[in-house]
């Protein structure tokens, strides 16, 4: 008995060291799996950006030639893109239309209801 606790005194610090080899690998693993994750995730964007440049591509190609795309699959795909577009320029319009009427808001408070300049060089301010 004498022997075990004189032996497990002698080698505690390999067992130590051990311990602190595995803490490291276990890091340094973690770190790897964390930089190959966050590579996966930027070619992951690089590749959306591809893939949009193809469709953006495709568009084009439609409006230039749209007997090249004679498949029903991207026919629909097409409809689809088209009626996104729609919806899309509806609301930009919509919010022209609301921009022009704050334009034309601000400047009637501006100029007055006259809508004349001079009226607006001769006001005096609210407080003084």
């Amino acid at each position: 008995m004498k022997k075990n606790i004189r032996y497990n005194l002698e080698h505690m610090g390999d067992s130590f060291a051990g311990l602190i080899q595995a803490v490291i690998t276990s890091a340094r693993d973690s770190a790897a799996n964390v930089v190959d994750a966050m590579e996966v995730w930027q070619i992951k964007g690089k590749k959306k950006k591809k893939v949009m440049d193809i469709g953006r591509h495709s568009v084009r190609l439609r409006q230039d030639r749209p007997d090249m795309f004679d498949d029903e699959e991207i026919q629909v795909v097409f409809r689809e893109y088209d009626e996104l577009q729609d919806a899309i320029d509806q609301f930009v319009e919509k919010r022209e239309e609301r921009a022009q009427r704050a334009r034309e808001r601000c400047e009637r408070a501006r100029y007055g209801a006259s809508g004349d300049e001079a009226d607006a060089d001769n006001m005096e301010p609210a407080m003084t």
